[in-house]
């Protein structure tokens, strides 16, 4: 019977050890999360493609709507 008892704390002092650490990992997966949003956020933002296209690669806005053009 003291064995169960010592084996149960055991393998409880373990689950406790393991839901620490995954505790962990989830609140820095969290934290790598939030930040690589507002990277996303950033990158994909109209103004910088609008300023990568004209800077890098010449584009230029054209004074004719879309209507016109077609």
């Amino acid at each position: 019977m003291l064995l169960l008892i010592v084996n149960d704390s055991v393998t409880v002092h373990r689950l406790v050890s393991e839901i620490s650490s995954l505790d962990s990992t989830y609140s820095d997966l969290k934290i790598q999360n939030d930040s690589l949003q507002a990277e996303l956020r950033r990158l994909s933002s109209a103004e910088r493609i609008s300023r990568i296209a004209s800077q890098r690669l010449g584009f230029v806005y054209s004074s004719q709507t879309l209507e016109q053009i077609q």
